[in-house]
């Protein structure tokens, strides 16, 4: 089978990034710099011939995509399999205000970084990862030997990268930046290859070179 090359991107800012609320999969607006950030996504990718363009059907996500499809031509295809993490009672909520909405949970015999555990109604990581795995490896199938765009969410991204890396899927060694690129190549195992051979390799990790100076241009602090 041909390699297929998947472009992962994540959203451009948002109000809620800038106030660190757990968006989830409730929908928060692009600031201006994420809808800068988005052109300069937009201007990278325009010189590369691809095939299709996905996105998550959230608004930070479509919008993001949207200014991609504008500079290529492309039709925005959306999946809600591509959705954010779903954080349950915590979406909508700053740090501070989940502690006292909900301490419970930020007692120390939880553990909320164990790979199994939830909020209610929301996604544990490892099922987080599973969706993703999922998805990723269908569209990357479908399009075989093909090159295609993903505008998706920076857990959902982060999480099945560091799958691929073999690192522990709920650890923070890298980070997924608005509007950040990464490339990943999937080619399915033949019947001479070893049975436990990963079919992904990760090209390129969190790009952002194009985003130089958008920030500081616009008086935005980091």
């Amino acid at each position: 089978m041909e390699q297929t090359q998947l472009y992962l991107i994540r959203h451009g800012q948002t109000d809620w990034n800038k106030e660190g609320r757990w968006q989830g999969q409730l929908n928060s607006q692009l600031t201006p710099l994420g809808v800068e950030q988005a052109k300069a996504v937009a201007n990278r990718l325009e010189p590369i011939p691809f095939t299709a363009l996905y996105s998550s059907d959230l608004d930070r996500t479509m919008d993001t995509a949207k200014a991609i499809a504008t500079q290529t031509g492309h039709e925005i295809i959306p999946d809600e399999r591509l959705r954010e993490r779903a954080g349950g009672v915590m979406e909508g909520r700053t740090s501070d205000e989940a502690k006292e909405a909900f301490p419970e949970f930020f007692t120390p015999d939880v553990d909320r970084w164990a790979v199994d555990f939830a909020y209610p109604g929301g996604e544990s990581t490892v099922t987080l990862l599973e969706r993703a795995d999922k998805v990723l490896t269908e569209i990357a199938q479908r399009h075989s030997g093909e090159r295609v765009m993903i505008v998706s969410h920076g857990a959902f991204l982060g999480t099945f990268l560091r799958e691929l890396l073999e690192m522990p899927i709920t650890s923070f060694r890298f980070r997924m930046s608005n509007c950040g690129l990464s490339i990943v190549s999937y080619r399915k195992n033949d019947s001479s290859s070893s049975a436990d051979r990963s079919p992904w390799m990760v090209n390129t990790l969190n790009e952002t070179g194009y985003l130089f100076g958008i920030e500081a241009a616009m008086g935005e602090a980091e």
